[in-house]
């Protein structure tokens, strides 16, 4: 017989630290240092993210500060796919920017316009030394009415431990969604 309570220890296990529905306009969304602190690894769980006009940029910040300041992305890499055609383009292909970008060019509904889907991936988060990197999948219908599937990667450049996550509409406001952080220990 196995000792359920032995496996149970040392099985790492997502933890649910916070829920934000919106369905008015905001700014951003923010998770701070009261749910965002003493984790290695953090997922963003998003659905049915409106945004306020067409063609908006959806983006994610990250703060070792609780929110005074934000990390700058480098090096980043966008992979959109259209679900019409079989093309891939690099869009932000390296440089430094502001945010991780989400999704580009989102249409100005949720569900079935805007993002009907997304999945972020934080890693080396609580780390107070090095910098910290992004994956993100996500699901979008753009201004043009196609559909494309965005695989994103970056490295933040903020070298403090995380303690604030940021998703904000880069150009206007978030209009409606639901946002589920969850939390890994080491």
């Amino acid at each position: 017989r196995i000792d359920y309570s032995l496996i149970k220890a040392t099985t790492p296990a997502f933890v649910k630290l916070a829920t934000t529905t919106i369905s008015s306009a905001v700014s951003a969304v923010n998770f701070d240092n009261t749910v965002v602190g003493g984790y290695n690894y953090y997922q963003v769980r998003m659905s049915n993210i409106g945004v306020s006009n067409d063609a908006d940029d959806i983006g994610i910040k990250l703060s070792g500060d609780n929110g005074s300041s934000f990390g700058t992305i480098q090096a980043t890499r966008a992979y959109p796919q259209s679900f019409e055609t079989s093309s891939n383009y690099n869009v932000n292909s390296a440089g430094n920017y502001s945010y991780h970008l989400l999704a580009e060019d989102a249409e100005a509904t949720e569900s079935t316009d805007g993002i009907s889907g997304a999945i972020v991936d934080i890693f080396n988060a609580s780390n107070a030394s090095n910098h910290k990197h992004m994956i993100s999948h996500s699901f979008t219908k753009n201004q043009n009415g196609s559909y494309y599937a965005y695989w994103t990667t970056s490295r933040n450049q903020l070298t403090d431990a995380v303690n604030y996550i940021r998703i904000n509409n880069e150009n206007n406001t978030l209009d409606s969604g639901t946002f589920t952080l969850y939390g890994l220990k080491k």
